[in-house]
């Protein structure tokens, strides 16, 4: 990757660029918005008839969506190239599930014991990290699921002639 943020072989535009983590964004904003409102029984005090609840699972999806951002782009330093999700690779999806698992413990860990949210009693705790099974696979799993659905919308261009 060079100074732009390219690769060989790669088209880079900034144009491309924001509207590429724009689209990661609101789709990462969307699927962890209904994962958040689908994990509402797992959470103390989260009744789905209270829009206070719909606004608190907003807000968690806007840290969510954020936090994918901060995935790709340490991704895309990582990879040396902004289109790296394109083609997940055993490496790449190594890197999803290693940074979703740190993400998702450390977020749990310091939500826990800050009392920002407890868990019900159906929610699956995992024993030796301590943490909620849905908001630890909800780390690995949707980000990964953001960029597929992302790529498949608005793929990275090739330089006319270059290898695919």
């Amino acid at each position: 990757m060079d100074s732009s943020g390219k690769t060989q072989g790669e088209e880079f535009s900034w144009i491309s660029f924001l509207k590429r983590i724009s689209l990661i964004f609101f789709v990462s904003l969307l699927i962890n918005y209904f994962w958040e409102m689908a994990q509402m029984p797992y959470y103390r005090e989260m009744p789905l008839s209270d829009i206070r609840s719909w606004l608190m699972c907003l807000r968690a999806a806007l840290g969510d969506a954020g936090l994918t951002l901060v995935i790709f782009m340490t991704g895309g330093l990582i990879f040396r190239s902004w289109c790296w999700p394109d083609r997940l690779s055993a490496g790449k999806i190594g890197y999803l599930v290693l940074s979703g698992s740190l993400i998702g413990v450390l977020i749990e860990i310091f939500a826990l014991s800050d009392n920002r949210w407890e868990y019900s009693s159906s929610m699956l705790v995992i024993p030796w990290l301590g943490v909620g099974a849905v908001p630890f696979i909800q780390m690995i799993c949707l980000p990964c699921l953001s960029f597929i659905v992302s790529a498949k919308i608005y793929p990275c261009r090739k330089k006319p002639g270059s290898a695919a």
